[in-house]
């Protein structure tokens, strides 16, 4: 078992401000999520299986299923 001494929570947005890059890919991801979301919904299946994105040089691509 790790033990880390005097490990105290981190606030949010000091975290988003430390780590900017984190902010931009859940961004990104919950954008994806919810595309995938949408066209199940409105076509009752999915186009794609896999999707690889990079957020920090902000594109994404998908794999046919």
């Amino acid at each position: 078992m790790v033990e880390v001494e005097n490990a105290q929570p981190q606030n949010c947005a000091l975290n988003a401000l430390e780590n900017p890059q984190n902010v931009g890919a859940n961004d990104m991801a919950a954008t994806l999520l919810f595309s995938v979301l949408n066209i199940i919904l409105t076509d009752g299946e999915v186009n794609s299986h896999i999707i690889v994105f990079d957020a920090k040089k902000g594109f994404a691509r998908t794999d046919a299923a």
